[in-house]
């Protein structure tokens, strides 16, 4: 895939998202939006979580700010809170898609990631 940019507009055209990235399983960024930055380590971190929520215990790391285990959605992505604002992550067959809510924003009512996951799984990704 030559370019993460469509993808990335497509997360952050939802009103609801702040700021997301689309990260390889392994770590590694693919693209994100200007200033989102997470390390290698968080990512396999928030991974490992998705995998098994017993990874959850301590909560995940984005960007050297610790966020709170809530909920896992229907569709599977996790949920956790720092603060007025909310991570949420899903999983496609080789990426993470990570994100951060607005101030405020039920995390519930964002729903870009579950379209971009979709989209990306059809694709192999």
């Amino acid at each position: 895939m030559s370019s993460w940019k469509p993808y990335l507009e497509w997360l952050l055209a939802d009103r609801g998202v702040k700021c997301a990235g689309i990260f390889g399983q392994d770590g590694a960024t693919w693209g994100a939006s200007d200033g989102f930055e997470l390390t290698a380590p968080e990512v396999t971190n928030i991974v490992a979580g998705l995998r098994d929520k017993a990874n959850l215990s301590a909560g995940v790391t984005a960007g050297g700010n610790k966020f709170l285990f809530v909920t896992r959605l229907p569709e599977g992505s996790l949920v956790a809170r720092r603060g007025a604002t909310s991570l949420l992550g899903i999983l496609t067959t080789k990426a993470v898609i990570v994100l951060l809510t607005r101030d405020n924003y039920n995390p519930g009512s964002v729903d870009s990631h579950s379209a971009v996951a979709e989209k990306l799984i059809q694709l192999g990704f």
